[in-house]
């Protein structure tokens, strides 16, 4: 399955997400209480994906990977 991590984490806005996967998929970032911050379709096949969330306020976001094959949750701080 897809083993992703995101870094740096802690971050102070930027992310980057190594994906390592042919498949479309879609990106959605959640506070801690699951509103939804953003979401974003993946159609383009990278090595990475950069997130820029430096307008967050500090604290823990759920980062979702979703493909039509499997979800990937990552936990990131917002410093």
């Amino acid at each position: 399955g897809l083993s992703v991590q995101a870094y740096p984490n802690p971050t102070n806005g930027t992310v980057y997400i190594p994906v390592m996967t042919n498949r479309e998929y879609q990106i959605s970032i959640s506070d801690v209480s699951g509103k939804l911050m953003n979401k974003f379709e993946v159609t383009t096949i990278s090595d990475s994906y950069q997130l820029d969330i430096s307008s967050y306020k500090t604290g823990m976001y759920l980062i979702n990977l979703v493909s039509d094959q499997e979800t990937v949750a990552i936990r990131v701080l917002k410093n």
